[in-house]
């Protein structure tokens, strides 16, 4: 017998033993920790933990073999890859110092003319100057210290989406949040030329279907659609319908004064940049922080109205927060908040890494604005890398029954 479950975070499908049932797991996509739905000994909810900077541990098939299965991943966990190691380094840290406030993940740089492919009323816009990223110390690092069956991961984006790593320029994302079918699109520039064909000899695993909008061609796959509606763009989608809203419109996207507020104060010349109209999406933000409501309760969202993420990425990464609040008072217990935050990870020793990760935390720094709170964080690649290796060391007494990975 088995127990069929999906996880309540990225939807992944699972079925497992029924000897499983009431156990503590956790899911090798996204590394939410949940419980194997059935049985009357289940395991109580524990505190959210900061999640480690790593991949999910390696599995293991029931006859003790290594377990690869080819994992599907729908856009909006696609577009999340190409932000790879960058987020493995600095993602986690936006969970400790925000509470979770921060989980996800224009000024005067600019988002660029790529903006006008993405959906109306996004929640959130992001870029990854992908260039920038590879080139930098930091990632050469981080990657090194990935686990051998993470390392090529550049070759599964390429399967996934069709496009090389090393022919991107930068990526934009933008979309709506949320479980459900959330709305997200990834505009992609290139270095060099690239044709559809390109593509869909890259995804030998997919079939495309053509179809016109307009004076557009639209390649319609299974699981998402594509256009490469100018030189050099390659706009991807969860589906032609999608895709057909923004091509007819043919002009920037309708955004809410939220967002727009919020991207004054990312600067998108950045590795890493990413603005979200955080008022617009807290009723939904227990859906992606760990713990979920039992987390939020005791904050008042009603306080933020947006943020804003960036990240420079060179020999080590220099982060920037910025959280815009309703008002002075608000932005200083949004602070404060934060520093209490920082005292209850500077606790944390049962984690691997704990004592690097302490040292990371201590590099925060907070002010306040008026209205505006904002943080800064320097992540020693070096600490990420021991961290890493801490992660993989722990992991190798992890133990997985073709799903989550349950701890014994």
């Amino acid at each position: 017998m088995t127990i069929a479950f999906a996880c309540p975070t990225c939807s992944k499908p699972f079925r497992v033993p029924d000897d499983m049932a009431g156990r503590r797991s956790q899911c090798p996509a996204c590394r939410t920790s949940l419980m194997v739905p059935g049985g009357n000994g289940a395991i109580a909810p524990q505190p959210a933990m900061a999640p480690a900077p790593m991949a999910a541990p390696m599995p293991y098939a029931a006859d003790g073999s290594v377990a690869t299965p080819r994992r599907r991943l729908n856009l909006s966990k696609k577009m999340l890859v190409i932000v790879g190691v960058a987020v493995l380094s600095f993602g986690f840290l936006a969970v400790a110092v925000g509470g979770g406030l921060w989980y996800f993940v224009f000024s005067a740089s600019g988002p660029g003319d790529e903006i006008k492919y993405l959906p109306n009323n996004c929640q959130l816009i992001g870029a990854v100057r992908v260039e920038q990223l590879i080139a930098s110390d930091a990632y050469k690092d981080i990657k090194g210290a990935l686990p051998d069956r993470e390392k090529d991961w550049e070759k599964d984006f390429e399967k996934e989406m069709g496009v090389p790593v090393s022919s991107i320029q930068h990526v934009m994302f933008g979309g709506t949040l949320g479980a459900g079918a959330p709305d997200f699109v990834m505009v992609i520039r290139t270095n060099k030329d690239i044709t559809a064909s390109d593509i869909i000899a890259n995804r030998k695993n997919a079939s495309f279907k053509e179809d016109k909008v307009g004076n557009y061609t639209v390649h319609e796959g299974f699981s998402d659609a594509f256009c490469l509606p100018e030189k050099r763009i390659v706009v991807l989608a969860k589906s032609k319908e999608s895709l057909k809203k923004i091509l007819e419109r043919d002009k920037k996207p309708e955004l809410s004064e939220g967002l727009r507020n919020a991207m004054k104060h990312a600067d998108f010349s950045k590795t890493v940049a990413i603005a979200v109209n955080f008022k617009d999406i807290k009723n939904k933000l227990e859906e992606f922080v760990p713990g979920g409501k039992r987390t939020l309760d005791d904050v008042d969202l009603d306080d933020i109205e947006g943020v804003a993420l960036e990240a420079k990425v060179g020999k080590d990464i220099a982060v920037t927060n910025v959280a815009l609040c309703k008002d002075e008072k608000s932005a200083e217990d949004v602070r404060k908040l934060a520093d209490g935050m920082l005292v209850i990870y500077k606790k944390i020793k049962s984690v691997p890494g704990s004592k690097e990760f302490r040292e990371i935390l201590d590099t925060w720094q907070a002010s306040v604005s008026k209205s505006k709170v904002s943080g800064t964080m320097t992540v020693k690649t070096e600490l990420v890398v021991k961290m890493m290796k801490a992660a993989q060391e722990k992991s190798k007494g992890t133990v997985t029954t073709g799903g989550p990975v349950v701890q014994p």
